[in-house]
C-alpha cells in the first residue's frame, strides 16, 4: 500500500480521475452562491427561498455519490 502511494503514475491517475468531480462540486457550490447573491437584495423571502431550493442539489448529488460508491463496491466484490 505504501509503495502505491510512492507510485507517480498512481498520483496521475488518480489527479486525471478527480480533477473533473472536483470542478464540478466547485461550480455547484459557486452557483449556489451567486444565486444567493443576486436574491440577496430582493427580502428575506425570497433570500431563504433560494436557501431551502439550494438544499435540493446537494442532497442528489450526495445521493448519486452514495448509489455509484454503492454501485462500485458491488461489482468489485461480485463481479466476475
Amino acid at each position: 500500500m505504501i509503495r502505491l502511494f510512492k507510485n507517480k503514475g498512481f498520483w496521475k491517475t488518480a489527479n486525471k480521475l478527480t480533477f473533473p468531480a472536483a470542478v464540478q462540486n466547485l461550480l455547484t457550490s459557486s452557483f449556489t452562491l451567486v444565486d444567493t447573491l443576486f436574491v440577496s437584495s430582493l427580502g428575506t423571502v425570497a433570500l431563504s427561498s433560494v436557501g431551502m431550493m439550494s438544499q435540493w442539489p446537494w442532497l442528489m448529488n450526495m445521493l448519486l455519490v452514495g448509489f455509484c460508491s454503492a454501485t462500485t463496491v458491488l461489482f468489485l466484490n461480485f463481479g466476475e
